[in-house]
């Protein structure tokens, strides 16, 4: 066996393995999965929005209605509710091949957001509080009765009237995270030590020099 090269595969072995802990420990995944979540586009508008009251990133319930022309229009991912500068407030939804905008009172169908929740998805995930260039911009979400983050929607509608929005499963993201920190970085280390180990026990001993 050719000792210089075990040992020297050992040494990068525990480097790697350092190196690896102290990004887990050093980089925040929460911030870094937002900031890596590309913006999507809500599609073309038969209205033109001018504020944000609400929206889902992916509606539980199929929403179905009959739209101003009479055509059936059956909704069963985003939907914003939006208010134009006229005052008029419409719930659209995205039927697959267009945007569909029904005209209506939906207060009832708009919930009470929780500041506390909302404090602390913008805080976890480093949400600014305004965006450059946006005619309107709103956070989203849900939390435990722990207020722990579960889910996140950011929307924004643009200078051209267009809405963008952005979510992420807040939950799934802050629980991988805390694995990586609280099981992962420690495994890393005590790897990097058990191989650090092996290769003194490994290593030839030098002879006694002999006076």
């Amino acid at each position: 066996m050719n000792i210089g090269l075990f040992k020297n595969r050992n040494g990068l072995g525990i480097l790697a393995c350092v190196i690896l802990a102290i990004l887990i420990y050093s980089v925040d995944v929460a911030k870094l999965a937002y900031q890596m979540t590309d913006w999507n586009s809500f599609g073309d508008m038969p209205i033109t929005a001018g504020t944000l009251q609400y929206f889902i990133p992916d509606t539980p319930n199929v929403i179905g209605y009959n739209d101003p022309n009479g055509l059936r229009v059956d909704c069963a991912t985003t939907v914003a509710y939006v208010q134009t500068d006229a005052g008029e407030t419409y719930r659209c939804c995205d039927t697959g091949e267009t945007i569909a905008c029904l005209t209506s009172d939906f207060s009832n169908e708009i919930p009470v957001m929780d500041e506390a929740c909302l404090s602390s998805l913008r805080e976890t995930f480093a949400i600014p509080a305004v965006l450059e260039g946006a005619k309107d911009y709103q956070l989203y979400g849900s939390c435990s009765e722990s207020s722990s983050p579960l889910e996140l929607a950011v929307a924004q509608i643009d200078a051209n009237g267009q809405i963008l929005w952005r979510s992420l499963n807040a939950g799934n993201i802050i629980m991988w995270s805390s694995a990586l920190r609280c099981v992962g970085a420690p495994l890393l280390l005590i790897l990097a030590i058990v191989i650090f180990v092996i290769t003194i026990r490994t290593a030839p001993k030098e002879p006694i020099p002999r006076f």
